[in-house]
């Protein structure tokens, strides 16, 4: 695999905020991808870049975008890269209490295409867009000791990363953390 690839970026910081936008280019030989394991000869990404973290409102902010268009260039024309998205992006919130401290995140993709699990590499299939929201809750009995609990997929989402491969439904871990 062999790539070229440039970035323009602009940032703002200023007291808690920090905003940046990066446009980017990528020119990618040999790409390694997808499955069956193959080379893609000729890619491209173009793309921007929006991030955001912050504090509004008094609650911590996180936010991210990207919107971009890989294509796999053939003699046979174009095509967008298999399990790589137009856009996704996150957004997290948390807020603080005492001793307390709970966040919760959004993190969504756009539709993507995917080679058929038996089919390949004749049949390219579309894997839907989704969305998953996450959250967390944490108690620190002191600066090096907290409790934690982290429900993924709070909503139970069907959603697939992969054709043929489910993922995980909702899980919730749960913990004890003390740093040294």
């Amino acid at each position: 695999e062999r790539s070229r690839s440039a970035e323009l970026g602009l940032q703002y910081a200023a007291g808690p905020h920090l905003a940046r936008a990066v446009a980017f280019r990528s020119k990618i030989l040999d790409l390694i991808g997808g499955f069956p394991i193959a080379n893609v000869n000729e890619a491209d990404i173009d793309g921007l870049e929006l991030s955001y973290r912050g504090v509004l409102w008094g609650m911590e902010v996180r936010a991210s975008l990207t919107l971009q268009d890989p294509v796999q260039r053939t003699a046979a024309g174009e095509a967008q890269l298999i399990r790589r998205a137009k856009s996704f992006g996150s957004l997290a919130l948390g807020k603080s209490w005492g001793s307390w401290r709970v966040s919760a995140e959004l993190v969504a993709a756009g539709r993507r295409f995917d080679n058929h699990i038996t089919a390949f590499p004749t049949q390219r299939v579309e894997l839907p867009r989704y969305e998953v929201f996450n959250a967390v809750a944490e108690y620190r009995f002191s600066r090096e000791t907290s409790a934690y609990a982290r429900l993924d997929n709070v909503f139970d989402r069907d959603y697939s990363l992969v054709h043929g491969y489910n993922t995980e439904g909702r899980r919730l871990i749960a913990g004890l953390r003390h740093e040294f």
